[in-house]
């Protein structure tokens, strides 16, 4: 992304490189889709406890939590 000279400076003021910036975002972006879709986990697995049939297609969400596990996996050290 590119940004202006007033926004780097900004940047500059809270984190030590616009990178560092960029992977905190990636890394709070990420945290914040699982726990924003834990619900899904909890539903899928109260379904297959009770030996309910879950109602819905939830593959795109677990994919997508999948890529946000990989994205904390390469960042987060």
């Amino acid at each position: 992304m590119q940004y202006t000279e007033e926004q780097i400076n900004n940047i500059l003021k809270i984190y030590p490189s616009v990178e560092e910036m960029e992977k905190q975002t990636a890394i709070r972006e990420a945290k914040q889709y699982l726990d924003n879709t834990d619900y899904v986990i909890i539903k899928i697995q109260e379904y297959q406890i009770t030996g309910q049939t879950v109602d819905n297609d939830y593959t795109e969400i677990l994919e997508k939590r999948e890529e946000a596990r990989n994205v904390l996996r390469e960042l987060e050290v």
